[in-house]
């Protein structure tokens, strides 16, 4: 995972986290730290952790949380702590209740009872998010394995909302789109999102697909929207839909991390986030440049001109496209033509346990 600007969440008040399991094959922890002292004083943070069954819309419980100056507390496994909280739609909302606001980060953790791999989904502002976007889901076979993808999407306005969900095929380019009605407190879990797509429109969504997907809230309503994908053994990694209205500001972003051995393989994809302008057909062209850990740039830039809900993604990005190896790259992308936003991740994936790490471009 990546790290945040504290000044950044100094402004922030309740945040929000879906996708949360308590069943005999997966725990759910989750967590905040606080991340006073950047700006002003620090106080001992406070807060209250609701906890929601997406499906019926009922709080389950509830949890509290002290965390002193610069520390980190964490709550092991609390829906096990609720009477009848056994499931896999579950969210929590966090609300501080200190007398001085503060910044704070949170999250949980999604971990298999089976081979204890632990998903970490951050959590992420719950008001203001009226438009989302995830990068990929996937319900493709990779090297060794398959991977798939469960989504997850709750309302959290406070009332009844409508939302319109587009998925984009990357091997067709063909979008197929469908209108939820969630009610207060409510949400969905498709548990394999391509496949839930793909029984919309069988024609539009192949056998072995991916691709991005776009959630626009009507009316001024509020949601939150997760995936968690998962190898075949049951390894994964989970991550968070961006606003692509508050992307749409930022024209370069980086990822470090990259790593080509005989242990680990690096994907690398650039997704156009949809339009936020005038024309719904804009489109953007992306360069990607790869630096090694000196510093000094690996092959030619990639570049890639993609309409809205396009994804290109290049496997084994040092070693096929850059012919290179070994630990410590860096990757740049930059937006050189067009307005509209991006997103950018790497999946790093361990070639003996096929268990893949999800890392996001800041």
């Amino acid at each position: 995972f990546t790290s945040l600007d504290p000044a950044r969440e100094a402004r922030v008040f309740r945040k929000a986290l879906n996708g949360l399991k308590n069943t005999a094959g997966f725990r759910t922890n989750v967590a905040v730290a606080n991340l006073c002292g950047f700006e002003g004083g620090c106080a001992t943070l406070d807060v209250a952790a609701d906890f929601f069954d997406d499906a019926t819309g009922v709080r389950v419980g509830t949890a509290s949380l002290q965390v002193p100056p610069g520390q980190w507390r964490q709550l092991d496994a609390p829906l096990a702590g609720f009477a009848g909280a056994e499931g896999e739609t579950f969210s929590v909302l966090f609300t501080p209740f200190s007398a001085d606001a503060t910044a704070y980060d949170a999250y949980a953790t999604v971990v298999s009872n089976a081979n204890q791999d632990a998903a970490f989904v951050r959590a992420a502002p719950a008001d203001r998010a009226s438009n989302l976007a995830l990068p990929v889901i996937t319900d493709a076979g990779g090297i060794g394995t398959r991977f798939s993808s469960e989504l997850a999407l709750t309302n959290t306005t406070g009332g009844p909302a409508v939302a319109d969900v587009t998925f984009t095929s990357a091997r067709s380019g063909r979008t197929v789109s469908e209108t939820l009605t969630l009610g207060t407190g409510l949400g969905v879990l498709w548990s394999n999102a391509v496949d839930h797509f793909r029984a919309l429109s069988p024609g539009s969504v192949d056998a072995d697909d991916y691709g991005p997907v776009r959630i626009a809230f009507r009316d001024f309503a509020s949601g939150f929207a997760s995936v968690r994908t998962t190898a075949s053994n049951g390894t994964g990694l989970g991550f968070t839909a961006l606003d692509p209205f508050v992307e749409r500001a930022k024209r370069t972003k980086r990822i470090v991390g990259l790593v080509e051995s005989a242990r680990f393989r690096t994907n690398l994809a650039v997704v156009h986030s949809g339009a936020t302008g005038s024309d719904p057909d804009a489109t953007i062209t992306l360069r990607v440049t790869v630096r090694d850990a000196s510093g000094n740039a690996v092959g030619a830039p990639l570049e890639k001109t993609l309409g809205p809900g396009q994804l290109r993604q290049w496997t084994r990005v040092l070693s096929d496209p850059l012919g290179t190896s070994g630990e410590g790259f860096t990757a740049t992308i930059e937006r050189t033509a067009g307005l509209e936003p991006f997103d950018a991740y790497v999946t790093v994936i361990d070639n003996t346990s096929t268990d893949p790490v999800f890392v996001r471009a800041e």
